[in-house]
């Protein structure tokens, strides 16, 4: 059987494919901001997602999650929230009491799983201080590539102000200061982990699952670690809501 995963996120969509039993066949496609176009170029009437133009052949069963799961109407689909398709995703790695954190482009979620189940789970989904988003604009800002901003924890800058818009001047000003790239970086980095810690706090756990794109920013480990937390990063973790969603396919099997 032919089962497929799709994570449509703001960024990019993912998708995991599965022959029987055989290692999921994992890669994703660059979403722009109307990522829903995107799949419409391949539908074959503008809500169906056409399989067969990607390339993939008869897939027998198709589950979907992510920012734009609803957005665009996928044919005979099981639609999954993406709770529970990153808490599936991440109880891939054999545990079954932790929280999971997930860093995406629109928005941060963590999730208290226990005994293999979602028991509580906290969103911020209303700032793009606290999402993948801000680090990008950061990384425009100073002129840096992301993967190199994810590299900077020593001596970061105090970066006091708490709105993404805002953040753009005051990084400008303390370049202007002498505050070297660096430090920025390390302060930038800091700053998303100031507005993570807040979540993770809810509860008296330090079992974490770090999944998503954000889990590869070494900077928002290393201060995870400092603060006592035990990280745990899949092996795949940006496809962690695609594996999630073969996890539940298979579950509906059973």
């Amino acid at each position: 059987m032919k089962r497929l995963g799709i994570d449509i996120g703001s960024r990019k969509v993912k998708f995991a494919l599965q022959t029987d039993n055989a290692e999921p066949e994992l890669w994703d496609m660059a979403t722009p901001v109307l990522y829903h176009k995107y799949l419409q170029r391949h539908a074959n009437d503008g809500h169906t997602l056409d399989l067969m133009r990607l390339g993939l052949g008869e897939v027998d069963v198709v589950a979907a999650t992510g920012y734009g799961r609803n957005n665009v109407k996928l044919h005979d689909v099981f639609v999954v929230s993406e709770m529970l398709a990153h808490a599936e995703g991440a109880l891939r790695t054999g545990k079954n009491n932790f929280l999971m954190l997930d860093v995406g482009g629109q928005d941060t979620k963590a999730v208290l799983v226990t005994d293999g189940m979602v028991e509580d789970f906290s969103v911020n989904d209303k700032c793009a201080a606290g999402s993948g988003r801000y680090l990008e604009n950061m990384a425009s800002v100073m002129g840096v590539e992301l993967e190199d901003l994810f590299k900077y924890y020593t001596e970061p800058a105090d970066l006091s102000t708490t709105c993404a818009v805002y953040a753009e001047s005051e990084i400008i000003g303390k370049l202007a200061d002498g505050i070297t790239i660096e430090q920025l970086c390390a302060g930038v980095n800091h700053s998303m982990f100031l507005r993570i810690r807040p979540m993770l706090e809810r509860w008296p756990v330090k079992d974490l699952v770090f999944v998503g794109g954000g889990a590869k920013n070494a900077a928002i480990v290393y201060f995870l670690e400092e603060a006592g937390y035990e990280v745990t990063i899949p092996e795949y973790p940006e496809f962690n809501g695609a594996l999630g969603c073969l996890t539940m396919l298979d579950k509906e099997r059973k």
